[in-house]
């Protein structure tokens, strides 16, 4: 009996030496605890990252957030605030951009060095299935175009490294609606519509003007518009147009 109790106090004693009091035992258990959290906070992570790269942006506000994303849509309707624009530049290669819904630019001041759509990147999808872009150019337009009076800016910029857009609807571009400045690009689908009850006041609503351009092909598109339907020039080769409806320009 001596000798078993005699064990029992060693055996307690050598318990509290090693492993610490009972307070180690919970501290122990709340290790454990964390660890499983920081598991949990990991997986969580991962998902919210395959989540992100796809992107939709409802509101003007939304876009700045989505340009990393792969796969972009831009829902309308909405309207971009007076002299703010929608920037798509150095888009993740292999971008797919979505338009869709009526997206209208509010009236502003911004000048022709300005654009209200930029697109960049390489290897970019740009599709306008179902979108209207309305530049509000009848607020804009007083016959002088971008030699003179009020200031009117571009519609879209392209600076596309292989790629393709189609079936983008644009109305009322205030001064030239699409500036092409791409390599491997193909345009096709595309209506613009830039006439003016008067006929003559959307001066220069040119429908497409490529420049420093290579391997550019335009197709399958409808152009009304007050001005050159397509200018090309400056540094461009290979450019073709092709199955293309233009009326009111020339």
């Amino acid at each position: 009996m001596r000798f078993s109790l005699l064990f029992a106090i060693i055996c307690v004693w050598a318990s509290q030496d090693v492993f610490g009091a009972t307070s180690s035992t919970k501290t122990t258990a709340k290790s454990t605890t964390t660890k499983t959290t920081t598991t949990k906070t990991t997986k969580t992570t991962t998902i919210t990252q395959s989540a992100t790269s796809t992107c939709v942006a409802t509101a003007y506000a939304d876009i700045a957030n989505v340009k990393k994303c792969s796969v972009i849509t831009i829902q309308g309707p909405f309207t971009v605030p007076s002299n703010q624009v929608i920037d798509l530049t150095s888009l993740v290669t292999g971008a797919v951009v979505n338009f869709r819904g009526v997206i209208t630019f509010a009236h502003g001041t911004l000048s022709k060095s300005n654009f209200l759509v930029t697109i960049s990147g390489s290897s970019v999808t740009v599709d306008g299935t179902g979108s209207l872009l309305d530049g509000n150019g009848q607020l804009y337009w007083d016959g002088l175009g971008g030699n003179g009076g009020v200031p009117k800016p571009k519609m879209v910029k392209l600076s596309i490294k292989s790629g393709s857009v189609k079936n983008l609807h644009i109305v009322r571009a205030p001064v030239h609606c699409f500036s092409i400045g791409s390599s491997n690009l193909v345009v096709s689908g595309t209506t613009i519509d830039n006439r003016d009850p008067l006929d003559y006041l959307g001066h220069n609503t040119d429908a497409f003007d490529i420049s420093s351009s290579t391997n550019v092909h335009v197709t399958g598109s409808t152009v009304h518009n007050q001005d050159d339907c397509l200018a090309a020039g400056n540094k461009s080769n290979n450019v073709t147009f092709s199955d293309t409806y233009c009326s009111g320009g020339h």
